[in-house]
């Protein structure tokens, strides 16, 4: 099978395959210049958000930064198609985006929200920034 059994120092549940809600774990070797260019990846905790053949998209949870954005305090995510957040205004690539992980259940949440594992979605900082004014959340 896919799973591991339960070993006294093993991993509880263990399986080759990645898939949205995966929590994976950054190196702390490399050998290979990736790291080199992307050091937040070193020893991250990450959780999958999406994971296909074309994209996977992910979410830091262990690199939290002193920024905020519009009172929204901001966890460090890394580059987005080589232009995100920390890259600065004026270089070219892709566009800023902002995901905020939640556990709501209202209709409100589950309509801006994708889900990630059972319990976890996220949202844009916009849909965030809804629910907060509908009073659905709490920022």
């Amino acid at each position: 099978g896919l799973s591991s059994p339960v070993v006294s120092g093993a991993p509880v549940y263990e399986t080759p395959l990645i898939e949205r809600g995966s929590v994976i774990l950054g190196g702390t070797q490399q050998e290979f210049g990736f790291a080199l260019r992307q050091q937040y990846f070193h020893k991250s905790v990450m959780l999958l958000l999406q994971h296909d053949d074309a994209f996977t998209r992910g979410i830091i949870l262990n690199r939290p930064s002193a920024m905020e954005l519009d009172g929204w305090r901001v966890w460090f995510g890394g580059d987005v198609a080589e232009g995100g957040l920390f890259h600065g205004n004026g270089r070219a690539g892709g566009t800023r985006e902002i995901v905020c992980l939640h556990s709501l259940t209202s209709d409100a949440a589950t309509r801006l929200s994708m889900p990630v594992i059972r319990g976890v979605q996220y949202t844009t900082l916009e849909g965030a920034q809804a629910l907060v004014a509908s009073g659905e959340a709490e920022r």
